[in-house]
């Protein structure tokens, strides 16, 4: 019904209480042809290398129609739930690490990388993997650690509907910060 309606993507909310939105949508993508799925999950979730290639799997069978929505959690009581207990600035610069890696290893055959969350030596996408299309990132927060992510690697930065006067500043805010990393706005 929603493809049917026009809609062009529905977002996968991962909570502890909830279905595991990968799994869903991978479901669903058998039931609908042009419908996009956007899975939000945590770095923490997946190592860079497991989140690489299930997307790229995911994007080869769908024709890329996975969009990944990065979370960094929003309750640390949720958080200690799920079994992370990285402080949150800290969870902000993991998922950054996270990333750097996610795209070191989606665009050369051999990437290394050593940081302070994730090693790699020589890993990357080969074969017909390399041929699918990163999924598009989108991510939110209001907090200086998620504005910086944001701008560094976000597609979409998504925002709740609050005052105007708010959302005009948090909007300036990020897009100043992305055009610091040379990043079209």
């Amino acid at each position: 019904a929603t493809e049917i309606n026009g809609f062009g993507g529905v977002l996968m909310v991962n909570a502890p209480s909830g279905e595991e939105p990968w799994t869903v949508a991978s479901l669903l993508a058998r039931e609908t042809r042009s419908l996009k799925f956007i899975t939000a999950f945590q770095p923490y979730h997946f190592t860079p290398w497991n989140a690489v290639q299930m997307a790229a799997t995911y994007q080869r069978a769908t024709g890329n129609r996975l969009v990944w929505n990065i979370i960094n959690g929003g309750s640390e009581v949720i958080q200690r739930q799920v079994g992370d207990y990285v402080p949150h600035d800290e969870r902000y610069e993991r998922a950054d690490e996270f990333l750097q890696v996610v795209k070191g290893y989606w665009n050369s055959e051999s990437f290394s990388f050593e940081g302070k969350y994730y090693r790699s030596e020589n890993g990357g996408l080969r074969g017909p993997l390399a041929k699918a299309e990163l999924p598009l990132i989108c991510t939110a927060g209001s907090s200086e650690a998620a504005r910086e992510f944001g701008a560094k690697h976000a597609d979409y930065y998504l925002m709740r509907a609050e005052r105007p006067d708010e959302i005009a500043n948090l909007i300036a805010d990020v897009r100043a910060r992305a055009e610091r990393y040379g990043r079209a706005v």
